[in-house]
């Protein structure tokens, strides 16, 4: 989902909860926790070791194909490991298929 989208999710879930007033008191604001998180530049992705640039090389049509166009922008970005890794088992297994090819 993103940082931004995740942050949001997680404000409207605490605010259900109603525990958006004891931020700072033992509850981290959503905001801080999500975009206080530093990207890194690789990762292991099922037992395979995916560089973040080697994942931004990826062909967009190709990856259309297997993810829609929603969600290149996020694998393409700063958390694409993360987003890799999110994704279902068969489509984060053809993307690991792109990436050795």
């Amino acid at each position: 989902m993103g940082p931004v989208k995740t942050a949001e999710v997680m404000y409207e879930l605490d605010k259900q909860a109603d525990i958006t007033r004891a931020y700072g008191n033992g509850v981290e604001d959503p905001i801080l926790s999500t975009l206080s998180t530093v990207g890194t530049d690789s990762g292991t992705v099922d037992g395979v070791l995916v560089k973040h640039s080697t994942l931004r090389t990826l062909d967009e049509g190709a990856l259309t194909k297997l993810v829609g166009n929603d969600v290149i922008s996020e694998l393409k970005g700063e958390d694409g490991i993360a987003v890799l890794k999110s994704l279902p088992k068969p489509i984060r297994s053809s993307i690991l298929d792109e990436l050795a090819s």
